[in-house]
């Protein structure tokens, strides 16, 4: 995929939860309750995006009825849990 999509695919979730949370009525209520007891507010949140292209693959049987995909023994592999 090119890089200008994942630019666009980013742009676009970083817009929509910026929309989600300026129009939140429960942040809006609680940044307010903090400004009425004489405290300014800074709110920064910290987002990490990750795009992995899904790829239809069969997952193996491994000890019983577990099954996992590539994806699955990576994320384990990552933890230092063996999948043998």
């Amino acid at each position: 995929m090119r890089t200008d999509q994942l630019k666009k695919y980013r742009k676009n979730l970083e817009m929509a939860i910026n929309e989600v949370l300026t129009d939140s009525p429960k942040l809006n209520k609680a940044i307010e309750k903090i400004r009425d007891d004489g405290f300014d507010v800074v709110l920064m949140i910290e987002a990490t995006l990750g795009f992995n292209r899904c790829v239809e693959e069969s997952a193996e049987e491994v000890q019983g009825n577990l099954s996992l995909t590539r994806q699955d023994r990576s994320f384990l592999k990552k933890l230092r849990i063996s999948s043998e």
